[in-house]
């Protein structure tokens, strides 16, 4: 089978989003809805980017669009999702925590899949999980004043005992660098452990609960590895794909040199040198070079074809020479997540140090207060000791006078006079 002068398109251009149905685009002739189509446009470019790719929408969401006849999501989804990340963003909560099994977005397009199915509509066979623009507005509402709600709950901290002022320590420790080590924002969703909207809301409610500074220090530890864990795995994820797109992308362009080059190579002996002597009869070599002229302007036509695709290739392929300088970033990121996780681990190594010490002075201090009450037990013993030996030799010269006062007396006549009595 006699091979394609022109690559297939599909083989090297880059994946991007489907283009939009020919009744939508009927509706975008007026001036307000290619306003809103441009910043829908925009903000679908500015979620790709922060998310380094579609991951935004799930694909498990994305695939139920044209179930209600969208290829895309409408204008409104998207300024809520892009709301959503910048409020996540600017209080430092894992982004990719609103698509966790318990995230915000997650429950709320369930219970919206649940809702559709206790009350189908006809003809719905088949549900699928999709994100309305109520549901979407409804979530960012929500966050909107769960987060503001839970604003001041590390700042304005109960009034306890003097003796638990260092729980101001641990206040400290809960809101500096280590909780500022938040993911990459266009990392995508990975399956690690994130911190929870619901974490966050009875953040409060549990530093009233832990009436021990030393817990708080170390809860508030705790929680700041398992941020820091899940960062670095956001960090790790995103790296990876970014290193796969650039070995795509490598890929893509090693195939696309080696199929221009194999046709240039066809070509070349499809049309190589034709056989015969130059200086044979006119007439034949007017023939000749009539047909090698032909023979070179086919020729160059198909060279032409060939550097088109080629120049073409390499059009589609520039949209990847952005991967690099993503990639640095992404393992300066990773880096930067790896120092603040092993930091977390220190400092949770620490208070663990610090906890162990408190309890064993805890255990002296029961120790020296065993110690001092004996002692002081031991201290009345004696004294009564004392007490008791000084009685007895008080008792016992007694006793010695009394004998020596009774041995004098004349027990003969007292003996006598008794048995004269009896008779």
């Amino acid at each position: 089978m006699p091979r394609p002068l022109l690559p297939k398109p599909d083989a090297l251009v880059a994946v991007a989003h489907p283009p939009p149905p020919h009744d939508q685009l009927g509706r975008n002739n007026n001036p307000r809805s290619r306003r809103t189509e441009a910043r829908r446009q925009e903000s679908v470019a500015w979620l790709d980017k922060e998310w380094a790719g579609p991951g935004w929408l799930p694909p498990d969401v994305r695939a139920g669009l044209p179930s209600v006849g969208l290829q895309e999501p409408a204008a409104m989804v998207v300024d809520c999702l892009r709301k959503i990340t910048e409020l996540l963003k600017a209080k430092d909560v894992d982004v990719c925590s609103v698509w966790q099994p318990d995230g915000v977005l997650r429950t709320a397009v369930e219970s919206d899949l649940e809702q559709r199915a206790i009350t189908p509509r006809r003809g719905s066979s088949h549900l699928q999980p999709r994100l309305t623009s109520t549901t979407a507005k409804a979530v960012l509402s929500r966050l909107q004043t769960e987060l503001q709600a839970d604003e001041p709950s590390h700042v304005n901290s109960p009034d306890l005992s003097p003796e638990l002022d260092t729980i101001s320590v641990s206040s400290a420790l809960y809101e500096d660098g280590f909780y500022d080590a938040h993911s990459d924002p266009s990392s995508p969703i990975p399956p690690a452990p994130a911190v929870t909207e619901h974490e966050m809301i009875n953040k409060k409610r549990r530093h009233e609960e832990l009436a021990d500074p030393s817990e708080t220090l170390r809860h508030n530890a705790d929680v700041a590895i398992r941020r820091a864990e899940a960062d670095h795995l956001a960090a790790n994820v995103a790296l990876a794909r970014l290193r796969g797109r650039q070995e795509t992308v490598d890929e893509g362009r090693a195939a696309m040199n080696t199929y221009i080059q194999d046709l240039r190579n066809d070509l070349d002996a499809h049309f190589g040198p034709t056989n015969g002597n130059a200086n044979s009869d006119s007439a034949a070599g007017h023939g000749r070079r009539r047909t090698s002229m032909i023979v070179d302007s086919v020729k160059r036509d198909y060279y032409t074809r060939i550097d088109d695709a080629e120049a073409h290739c390499e059009r589609v392929l520039i949209s990847g020479s952005e991967l690099p300088a993503l990639i640095e970033n992404a393992v300066r990121q990773e880096a930067m997540t790896k120092k603040k996780l092993l930091a977390a681990k220190a400092r949770l190594t620490a208070i663990d140090h610090m906890w162990e010490a408190k309890k064993k002075r805890q255990e002296e201090a029961r120790a020296r207060d065993e110690y001092f009450q004996l002692e002081t037990r031991m201290c009345d013993i004696q004294v009564q000791f004392d007490q008791a030996r000084e009685v007895l030799a008080v008792k016992q010269r007694e006793a010695v006078v009394s004998i020596e006062m009774a041995e004098q007396e004349d027990w003969a006549g007292i003996l006598k006079d008794l048995g004269k009595s009896r008779e």
